[in-house]
């Protein structure tokens, strides 16, 4: 017999169900016990429980190069979350919820990667990131450094580069030369030659004999060339070797009075065969 309402009518038929079974033996009563619980629930005596799900969880993975060794100090990063990889290159980015997620791996000298994934709390996944090397390619800078030059010496560098008529010993012709004396650095220079006096090494121009307007003068005598050092003209037939080879910066050589840099003062009027300056390294 069926009612307007069947839950009713069902809740009524197995509440009787219950009362007799408390009269039956044990076995059926565990029958009528069963058919009192479906009534039960299915007239909302019992209440449903919910699956117990997971809205949030963790993501696992490990940040490799292209040959596949791990790499640290990778950041990965989803939203506001971010995490570094280890030494090993793994890592664990957590408090992330479920649904579709970008998830960004960086670091200096590799190129970005990133994943875009359906994050399940429930699955246990792991991620691979395998980055990149990236080589930065710089414009061409040329640096120029000039030498620091003491203001003693900006004079002979500044006639150099004017090419002011003299000839010029500097230190590259001394690295090539590789001389053993200094007066060896004036051997191949114009205009001069270098005689021995007694010991002494001595520069002799080569244009002609010394000029002299004294007639009881010997005839043909060397035009023995002056020698300065350091702006500072020295005595006749000055033994310019007692000046070491690596104590010289440059020297600078003038066939005649002529051409003698106005700069050099008293020795431009003694300086009638030439004039050597030599030019001391700075101390």
């Amino acid at each position: 017999m069926r009612t307007a309402d069947g839950r009713v009518y069902l809740a009524q038929c197995c509440s009787g169900l219950h009362t007799l079974s408390t009269k039956l033996p044990a076995q059926l009563s565990k029958i009528l016990f069963g058919l009192h619980a479906l009534a039960m629930l299915a007239t909302g005596g019992l209440s449903r429980v919910p699956a117990q799900g997971t809205s949030s969880g963790s993501i696992v993975g490990i940040s490799l190069d292209e040959r596949k060794s791990p790499i640290s100090g990778v950041e990965i990063r989803s939203g506001s979350r971010a995490v570094l990889s280890g030494p090993d290159g793994r890592f664990v980015l957590d408090s992330l919820h479920a649904g579709r997620l970008r998830i960004v791996a960086r670091r200096v000298g590799y190129a970005p990667e990133s994943l875009s994934v359906n994050f399940d709390p429930r699955r246990a996944d792991t991620l691979e990131f395998v980055l990149r090397a990236t080589v930065t390619e710089l414009e061409r800078l040329d640096v120029v450094d000039a030498a620091l030059i003491s203001p003693r010496l900006q004079g002979f560098e500044s006639r150099r580069a004017r090419k002011n008529g003299g000839q010029f010993v500097t230190q590259e012709t001394i690295a090539r030369q590789m001389p053993q004396v200094t007066s060896d650095l004036l051997r191949r220079l114009q205009g001069v030659r270098i005689v021995d006096s007694m010991g002494v090494q001595l520069p002799v121009s080569t244009r002609g004999p010394k000029p002299t307007l004294l007639l009881s003068a010997r005839p043909g005598a060397l035009c023995v060339m002056r020698v300065a050092v350091d702006g500072q003209l020295k005595e006749p037939y000055f033994p310019m070797n007692t000046i070491t080879v690596s104590d010289v910066h440059g020297i600078e050589v003038y066939a005649g009075a002529a051409t003698v840099p106005s700069e050099f003062g008293g020795a431009r009027r003694d300086a009638n065969c030439g004039l050597v300056m030599i030019w001391t390294r700075a101390r």
